[in-house]
């Protein structure tokens, strides 16, 4: 599933929790193939709605993110869509 995405982020730390944090985001999406393995999607452009929650384990960062992609009605059908991810973090 190639896709270019562009989402700014907030970001929450907790007070005296500097280890956990709380990021979301609204952005958009380019989807180079609409015909995912389970969607059929009316359009490439899609509105990107993030939410994580994650830790900081030194200089790295584990987290774990719900996405929703959804063309806002621009199209019929708006076929919407969740994604689960985890990510990891590491600067070189």
């Amino acid at each position: 599933m190639p896709i270019w995405t562009l989402t700014p982020a907030l970001r929450w730390s907790f007070v005296g929790e500097r280890w956990v944090f709380v990021e979301t985001g609204i952005g958009a999406a380019l989807f180079l193939n609409t015909h995912l393995e389970k969607h059929q999607l009316s359009t490439t452009f899609q509105f990107e709605d993030r939410l994580a929650l994650g830790m900081a384990l030194g200089n790295s960062e584990l987290s774990v993110s719900l996405i929703h992609y959804s063309n806002a009605g621009i199209k019929k059908p708006n076929s919407g869509f969740e994604t689960l991810s985890i990510g990891y973090r590491h600067p070189f």
